[in-house]
């Protein structure tokens, strides 16, 4: 492997097009906090990150962003353009110096494993190895943290007012931003890659390179669930809440313990955003009204006690409003029980009731009028017992 030494380019774009200050406040916390320091404690780090700013950022953001990357030197290359085909292609050809090529993409504030880019050079020698020159691959499973209780601003623009709980959930998104990785050999065009999520991968197969995805359970990735997220909050429902501290995540993601525990301290005064829409011309104020009076739905809490499944409802629901837990098993494509209540009662449901072999996911309704209405979507549910 010792003539195997690729230049590995990581492209980020950090608020393009944004003006607003008080937004790249909250933002440049959460990226020092998260990107920046899962990225500088990778095990690997011969790398160059390319962080698009667009054609005029901050001077103010500008300034903030060189101090929180300085650790990295020479590593980090901030490029006031837009993150483009042209300007990933022209980057990667002024800094190249291999025939052996590896790009990542990563969100402003996302993680990676500590161990990641390493797997990602190993995986990529091993492809070379075996004759596979242009391959994109992904790293499909991962966590969706939310690092602190939080109003699901989808559903907010809907009329519903929910609060999702903070909790790490398992995820799997293959072809995920923060996913996705090519490997090549003698590639000039690598441009494509700003499409590889939206498209899920398929561009891939457009400009005639392998897609591959990983078999490995091994949680590559860490999906941070914020104020200021751009997509819906708590997308991971289909698995259940995975049993890991605050502490075990910065160790395992690289995250800045110190940093991100004052974030959290202080997670009640950081305001919330909107999102960024592709293509919206006015960035100047992306801040949300949301009063901190208003009164909002809490998720229904759900916990194991004594062998039984326990369903409380938030003390801010309507209690005569009537609602129902559905339990869907994944293995057997079919609901094994729909147990209805009031909100000013809770549901208990015995373990024991549901096949060990179940993967179950369970959803709650509530009613309107004579039909059932979703309220709060599926989250995963652990048989074991």
């Amino acid at each position: 492997m010792s003539e195997f030494n690729p230049d590995f380019f990581i492209f980020t774009r950090l608020g393009v097009g944004v003006k607003d200050p008080l937004w790249f406040e909250t933002r440049l916390k959460f990226f020092e906090a998260v990107t920046a320091s899962s990225i500088f404690r990778q095990s690997y780090g011969n790398f160059k990150w390319i962080i698009f700013v667009g054609e005029e950022p901050l001077e103010c953001v500008l300034e903030k962003l060189k101090n929180i990357t300085s650790n990295f030197g020479e590593r980090v290359i901030i490029v006031k353009t837009v993150q483009s085909r042209k300007a990933i292609n022209e980057v990667i050809a002024q800094n190249r110096t291999s025939k052996f090529l590896i790009t990542a993409l990563m969100d402003d504030d996302d993680a990676w494993d500590r161990s990641l880019l390493e797997t990602v050079v190993n995986d990529s020698h091993k492809f070379y190895s075996a004759g596979i020159e242009r391959v994109g691959f992904t790293y499909p499973h991962g966590f969706e943290w939310l690092y602190t209780d939080l109003i699901d601003i989808d559903a907010l623009q809907k009329g519903e007012k929910i609060i999702r709980k903070a909790g790490c959930y398992q995820y799997f998104y293959p072809f995920l931003t923060m996913t996705s990785f090519t490997f090549s050999v003698n590639e000039q065009n690598l441009g494509f890659i700003v499409a590889v999520h939206s498209s899920k991968g398929e561009i891939l197969n457009d400009n005639n390179f392998r897609k591959v995805v990983i078999d490995s359970e091994f949680p590559a990735w860490l999906y941070f669930r914020h104020q200021q997220a751009d997509s819906a909050i708590h997308k991971a429902h289909q698995l259940p809440e995975v049993n890991i501290s605050t502490e075990e995540i910065c160790k395992k993601f690289g995250l800045n313990y110190e940093l991100i525990s004052k974030i959290q301290s202080k997670a009640h005064e950081i305001p919330y955003a909107k999102k960024r829409v592709l293509g919206e011309p006015d960035k100047s104020s992306l801040l949300l009204n949301v009063s901190a009076d208003e009164t909002y739905h809490h998720i229904v809490k759900k916990r194991v006690d004594n062998g039984k499944f326990v369903f409380e409802v938030g003390k801010d629901v309507p209690r005569d409003m009537a609602y129902r837990v559905c339990f869907y098993d994944d293995v057997t494509k079919s609901y094994l029980m729909l147990k209805e209540a009031e909100a000013n009662t809770g549901i208990e449901v015995l373990v024991s009731e549901f096949p060990k072999e179940a993967m179950l996911r369970f959803k709650i309704q509530k009613k309107v009028g004579n039909r059932w209405s979703d309220f709060i979507p599926f989250t995963g549910l652990d048989v074991a017992h």
